[in-house]
């Protein structure tokens, strides 16, 4: 197995550098290599974690907090995922305010959404894309996050 930190050859990589892992079957299906994703998420969860006791409830951790939620999703793991962008959400409001134009405080009302539409739960998530939608229209009409939320 590839570890945590090296290429395909056991290089070391750039700590800056995201690393895909996969695995090729025999027959030729491409399968995403489940060991190096666990790991990365235990990391993501330590750092927020280590965020949470340094410096508390601020931007930095939220952003961490959006990153780990968007890996729980991918994982399937949608209740540790919504609890996280909510968490994310509430905090980049208190920050930075409602209408902020911060792009992590309207993904992370987007991602909400869009994480409860797979569950489902499609009034919920009608609702968050709308309010997203609302508060981008507030920043200009003709911004291109406002125009890609349509």
């Amino acid at each position: 197995p590839i570890k945590l930190g090296e290429d395909w050859r056991g290089e070391p990589t750039h700590p800056n550098r995201n690393v895909w892992v996969i695995r090729v079957e025999t027959d030729g299906s491409v399968q995403h290599a489940t060991t190096d994703a666990d790991s990365f998420l235990d990391v993501l969860q330590l750092r927020l974690q280590k965020l949470r006791a340094s410096t508390g409830e601020d931007v930095l951790t939220a952003n961490c907090m959006s990153e780990l939620a968007r890996r729980l999703q991918g994982r399937a793991r949608y209740g540790e995922a919504e609890k996280l962008y909510r968490e994310c959400s509430r905090i980049c409001e208190a920050k930075k305010g409602k209408d902020h134009p911060d792009t992590l405080t309207l993904s992370c009302l987007n991602n909400l959404a869009q994480l409860l539409a797979a569950q489902g739960q499609l009034a919920r998530a009608e609702y968050l894309h709308r309010e997203a939608l609302k508060r981008k229209a507030k920043l200009g009409a003709d911004r291109p996050d406002t125009l890609q939320s349509l």
